[in-house]
């Protein structure tokens, strides 16, 4: 369990993070429904339900990550806090 995102982010140095409640419901969502990447992310478009898991209040029509983005992020977690 991940009790502070802290180590993962740095402030003021690259581009800003993703929110993590985006990439932890995406990974979840990807994990209970067996998808892939690319499916989840492309779900995540479709279903209004997803979105507001992932913390979204109002119903977006554009990817809000590039699939490539969760492979990033799972190596900067790493396997041992997935």
């Amino acid at each position: 369990m991940i009790t502070s995102s802290a180590p993962y982010y740095a402030e003021k140095k690259g581009r800003p993070g993703k929110p993590t409640r985006l990439m932890v419901g995406l990974h979840y969502l990807k994990h209970a429904f067996n998808e892939s990447d690319e499916s989840v992310v492309a779900g995540l478009l479709e279903n209004p339900y997803w979105q507001y898991f992932c913390g979204f209040e109002f119903f977006i029509h554009q990817l809000p990550v590039d699939p490539t983005s969760m492979t990033r992020w799972r190596k900067r977690i790493g396997p041992k806090d997935m």
